[in-house]
């Protein structure tokens, strides 16, 4: 074929093979890129999935640790509900106790003082005692006989007054005491407006009364009598406040 004849397929021209060359480069890249990208997505959905697993774990971890928390609140409420029961229980025991023992110590306290009275009712000079009844608190055998009773005073811390009364007519009336000289204390030849029954009555042996009441406060006192002879009746009296 001359160069003058043209073929039945139209020439290419060698600018346009090489755009087309280049073309067909680029689609066999992007057919090479596109699994590139699919293998991308791929990695993210599976790090997506990695993540969410982590996070239900987590979540489950926080869930058994949250579940296992309120086994302390059951313990910390029953403690208070278990003191508070015996707390009241102690406290209605200790009331009864309380009032069955004070019998028993006014019982002891009174068998004491019996036997104080009595001991000192037998020291007492009841020569002295006539005198006082005589002279009064001007004479020197009232400052013996006061300072007999204060020492005996000061030997028992329970002993608030001792204290002679002379019976008479159904009166008692003060002739020492160991409180003399303060300023609510008995005075000689006094008489005792609120005694007690027992202190105007003649006795034989030492008894104890009370408790009872008079303006000086509330005591239980033991008495005994004084050997006076037949002429007159006197007892010693020594009082314990209450």
């Amino acid at each position: 074929m001359s160069r003058g004849q043209t073929s039945g397929k139209r020439a290419v021209p060698a600018g346009f093979r090489s755009n087309l060359f280049a073309k067909d480069s680029f689609v066999k890249n992007r057919e090479i890129l596109i699994p590139v990208s699919l293998n991308g997505k791929s990695m993210q959905r599976t790090t997506g999935l990695a993540f969410g697993v982590s996070l239900l774990m987590l979540m489950l971890i926080l869930l058994v640790a949250g579940c296992t928390q309120p086994s302390t609140t059951p313990a910390s409420t029953a403690t208070p509900t278990a003191t508070a029961t015996p707390l009241v229980t102690a406290q209605a025991t200790t009331t009864p106790a309380a009032v069955i023992t004070t019998p028993a110590v006014n019982a002891t306290l009174k068998t004491e003082m019996a036997a104080l009275v009595g001991t000192l009712a037998k020291k007492i000079n009841t020569g002295n005692i006539s005198i006082i009844m005589k002279e009064g608190e001007n004479s020197t055998a009232f400052m013996a006989t006061l300072s007999q009773l204060r020492e005996f005073k000061a030997t028992d811390s329970r002993i608030a007054y001792i204290y002679a009364l002379e019976q008479k007519n159904g009166t008692a009336t003060f002739l020492v005491d160991t409180d003399h000289g303060t300023p609510n204390a008995s005075k000689c030849a006094e008489v005792y407006t609120d005694a007690p029954t027992e202190m105007k009555n003649i006795i034989t042996e030492p008894i104890v009364v009370g408790p009872y009441t008079d303006h000086w406060g509330t005591f239980v006192s033991a008495i005994a009598p004084l050997n006076m002879g037949s002429n007159s009746s006197v007892i010693l009296v020594i009082d314990s406040r209450v």
